[in-house]
């Protein structure tokens, strides 16, 4: 590393180099570890001062500074290693006699504590070469270290039709992301959205200024989190809050009127000869689409057979709310009909602890080669799953208080469905499924006023 500078390479530079090397060694030693080594004294100003002058010195790049302190801190774990020793040693030289001997051995032994630890000329050769050899060993393809922070702060985009008049805004909260992933083949991703938000811009003096908004108070609407340890084993998160998605029937038209607009202007641009190769390449695009569907159901395959060979953990916990839908007969006045559909919650997890009913069909089923390890649990979990005929006013009412079940006449009374199932992959040739379902009860009410 000396030289690249002034491109040197006499014996009078390689001197230099040497001399710097084992200065820099000597004094990083000591910088770094005098705390927890007894045996190491502080630096001086001078002598900080003088590490400090190797490091700025330009004709040393910056991989021999770094290759010098890797050497430096091997002869220290060495160091360390013979200090232990020395210690046990000591302790089991002290026999019989040193109880008659017992304030001048303890004396010894403080002071043997601060002893300077020497490493022989062989032992630096071998720590040398062990730490060439791990500087050529080249990384695999798994081993990468990247760490990616992405932050987001706000995102709005404004629609605007003809004449510029405002139609809608779609406004994004903060969006964060962040990745890690380190050189054992593990890695963190996470990603979490604040708030989403599409507000009605056509419709005057409506209920409903904001069609489309995340139902949430202080957690994010979305959180994902997706994990992968050294082994192999992957862990999956995910929350996503309600959504509330109105449909406007002013918004909807100037929509549809928008998107109509905007089809007519490609048209007029758009040659005849690229229409002829639109239609022809549509099996091309046929077959691609297929052929993606194909590639991702023989990767799911394989991921699982890979999981189910190297006995991997896989845990997976999705906590989806599904949306609110409203469909109102106009959206200015209050006593206007409205229908809510409330798609309840969804959960489905895989990886937790079996249910009951499930892990005593397989004891009471169980073969020979039956093993309770290889067995995999799923759950799916559907929580109030409701539809409701009211009025605007009732919603809102409803809405404000927390409560969307008293937003009107239930048609569909809420649904509770329980999914658990058990997957035993013990045997190769052919694996037990077992799936238990439970439906309390289904109310369907229907009226003619409704």
């Amino acid at each position: 590393c000396i030289g690249r500078l002034n491109r040197r390479r006499s014996w009078v530079e390689f001197y230099l180099a040497f001399r710097k090397r084992q200065q820099y060694i000597a004094l990083y030693k000591r910088f770094a570890n005098h705390i927890d080594c007894d045996w190491m004294t502080s630096l001086s100003r001078a002598e900080v001062k003088e590490m400090l002058a190797i490091e700025n010195d330009c004709s040393i790049s910056v991989d021999g500074i770094m290759t010098w302190r890797d050497l430096a801190d091997a002869q220290v774990n060495l160091e360390k290693t013979k200090h232990i020793a020395n210690k046990e040693s000591r302790k089991k030289s002290k026999g019989a006699f040193s109880t008659f001997f017992k304030s001048k051995s303890s004396g010894e032994l403080e002071g043997a504590d601060d002893a300077p630890i020497s490493l022989s000329i062989e032992e630096l050769r071998e720590l040398e070469a062990s730490l060439q050899e791990s500087t050529e060993t080249e990384l695999s393809s798994d081993s990468k270290l990247a760490i990616v922070d992405f932050t987001l702060t706000s995102f709005c985009v404004d629609l605007i039709g003809r004449g510029m008049r405002p139609l809608a805004k779609y406004a994004l909260g903060k969006l964060s992301a962040d990745f890690l992933a380190n050189q054992d083949g593990s890695f963190a991703f996470g990603l979490q959205l604040q708030s989403v938000a599409l507000h009605d811009l056509v419709t005057h003096q409506t209920k409903f200024p904001t069609i489309l908004k995340s139902l949430q108070s202080t957690s994010n609407a979305l959180d994902f989190k997706l994990k992968k340890s050294r082994s192999g084993d992957q862990s999956l998160f995910m929350n996503l809050v309600a959504f509330e998605i109105v449909a406007s029937p002013q918004f909807v038209v100037e929509v549809m009127e928008f998107a109509k607009f905007e089809s007519s202007a490609k048209a007029e641009v758009e040659v005849l000869d690229d229409n002829n190769d639109d239609i022809e390449g549509e099996p091309e695009r046929q077959i691609m689409r297929e052929g993606a569907a194909d590639k991702l159901s023989l990767a799911i395959a394989d991921a699982w057979s890979h999981k189910k060979s190297t006995k991997q953990v896989w845990q997976v916990d999705c906590n989806i709310k599904a949306p609110i839908f409203i469909v109102p007969e106009n959206c200015i006045d209050a006593q206007a009909t409205a229908l809510i559909l409330d798609m309840g919650s969804f959960r489905f997890l895989y990886g937790a602890p079996p249910a009951a009913s499930v892990r005593d069909w397989f004891q009471a089923n169980s073969k020979a080669a039956f093993d309770p390890d290889y067995v995999d649990y799923l759950a799916l979990e559907m929580n109030h799953l409701a539809f409701y005929v009211g009025t605007v006013g009732e919603y809102m009412d409803a809405s404000r208080n927390g409560q969307i079940t008293s937003s009107g006449a239930a048609i569909i009374e809420p649904i509770f469905l329980s999914i658990d199932c058990g997957i035993d992959n013990s045997t190769v040739e052919l694996s037990r499924t077992c799936i238990m379902s439970v439906l309390p009860d289904l109310n369907l009410q229907l009226a003619l006023e409704q």
